[in-house]
């Protein structure tokens, strides 16, 4: 398996038609452009978020697979994975 450009990643969008995956430096990882006035443009933020939390949403499931080896998940454990996920949904700043 290849490497991939290690996180944390950020999303820039200022509105329009593109957004950018940046590294924490500000360089860019990749670029989305969307055509205006579709569904694509529509979801462009939320996507471009969603795509940013790709490095820890992989560190996410490195975790799980240990948790779920345990035979019952423990409250930090739970809210850890909480936390992480209200980031991949945009509803806190990383």
């Amino acid at each position: 398996m290849s490497k991939h450009t290690p996180g944390p990643w950020q999303y820039a969008f200022e509105g329009g038609t593109t957004a950018f995956i940046v590294e924490a430096d500000g360089s860019t990882i990749f670029c989305l452009r969307t055509t205006e006035n579709t569904t694509a443009h529509k979801n462009l933020a939320a996507n471009a978020r969603l795509i940013a939390a790709a490095p820890t949403l992989f560190w996410v499931i490195q975790v799980a697979r240990g948790i779920l080896e345990k035979p019952e998940m423990s409250s930090v454990d739970r809210n850890m994975l909480d936390g992480i996920l209200r980031h991949a949904e945009g509803l806190v700043d990383p």
